[in-house]
């Protein structure tokens, strides 16, 4: 979604895009970003990156226009997509459906951890304790294979990272009778279409990653023409269907 939102916005103002993948490798990175600046580009996006301390003496150097997306980034631009008010938003539903034995299936360890700050102070903010758990998973089939370690557990919900993920746990859940919502509740961040088809339904936690990306580009151009950006709304919003209940 986030490329989606980018390419429309560098087809607005006809401008072109490259993409190179470093795989959060700094030599990698370092190797990319020379290799724009040899090419002349306008200006580079860091969508993702192992440290922008790496790259700062040839950014600085060369005098490039950078920016970095959900990196704090001293020297240069950066956005975040905040994904620890996302957090935060999901922890106050959480409270007001008196949750309070929570598992969190995550797949982005720092994503991760970013929400879970977000959730604990939702708690702290309404004086309010909980259990949270936190696993990593490699892939939906992995979930599907664990799952049968959280229903002995006592889980008052499964938060999980992606619509995906989630599916893949409620199918485990139909197939040994343990019921959405009644035993334990099931929330997903993302809301594709998917989500409303499944059974039953799946509560999600969403913000418009497309907007975000078009606003990435949208900075960059700003930079380059020397103007104030013109940014898009990328709030979070939570869309509460059947997947879960009040405990």
């Amino acid at each position: 979604h986030i490329l989606e939102g980018m390419q429309r916005q560098w087809n607005a103002f006809d401008y072109q895009g490259v993409l190179l993948f470093s795989d959060c490798d700094s030599n990698k990175e370092m190797e990319c970003l020379k290799r724009f600046y040899a090419q002349g580009v306008d200006g580079v996006i860091f969508l993702n990156c192992d440290n922008p301390e790496n790259v700062k003496d040839f950014v600085i150097q060369k005098q490039m226009k950078v920016l970095f997306a959900n990196h704090t980034c001293l020297y240069a631009p950066f956005l975040d997509v905040e994904e620890r008010r996302g957090g935060e938003i999901l922890g106050s539903y959480c409270v007001s459906q008196d949750m309070e034995r929570i598992l969190s299936v995550i797949v982005d360890k720092e994503k991760g951890a970013k929400r879970e700050r977000g959730f604990r102070k939702a708690y702290e903010n309404a004086a309010k304790s909980c259990t949270y758990e936190m696993v990593e998973i490699q892939s939906p089939v992995d979930a599907y294979q664990q799952a049968k370690h959280w229903i002995h557990c006592d889980f008052d919900v499964i938060i999980c990272e992606n619509e995906i993920i989630a599916l893949a746990i409620l199918k485990y859940f139909h197939e040994v009778f343990v019921h959405v919502p009644q035993n334990i509740s099931i929330i997903c961040f993302g809301n594709r279409e998917i989500s409303s088809f499944s059974y039953p339904s799946l509560t999600t936690m969403t913000c418009d990653y497309a907007a975000f990306g078009s606003n990435l580009v949208e900075e960059m151009i700003a930079m380059i023409e020397m103007r104030a950006p013109k940014w898009k709304d990328v709030s979070w919003k939570l869309s509460e269907k059947e997947s879960t209940r009040s405990h």
